[in-house]
């Protein structure tokens, strides 16, 4: 626990989104480390198509609504920061997932 969070939600509220994320890759059968790396692959790709889209997006709007610019730029760049932390958080959580569970069946005993 972290003083400045002395109930525990933030690492309680992490927790249960790994072992959803977890058992959603369970259920969409990613049983091997190779599957768990091609999704993280995957995930870079959808991240990186986002982003460009994104900013085609904002060029289009700012040329048709050159007045709104700014309200558009920020909107824009909440999504963005929307897409990157969530792409952020996928990666780790994936990470743990190999790490705790793909690992784990690849070790010998």
């Amino acid at each position: 626990m972290k003083h400045n969070e002395p109930v525990g939600r933030k690492a309680h509220r992490e927790e249960k989104q790994y072992q959803s994320l977890s058992n959603t890759l369970k259920e969409s059968g990613i049983k091997t480390i190779w599957d768990a790396e091609n999704f993280l692959e995957r995930l870079q790709t959808r991240k990186m198509r986002t982003v460009y889209v994104l900013l085609a997006i904002l060029l289009i709007a700012g040329f048709i609504f050159p007045k709104a610019f700014g309200f558009i730029v920020m909107f824009s760049a909440l999504i963005l920061l929307w897409v990157l932390r969530t792409t952020k958080n996928t990666r780790m959580y994936v990470q743990r997932y190999i790490d705790e569970e793909l690992s784990a069946k690849d070790k010998p005993s």
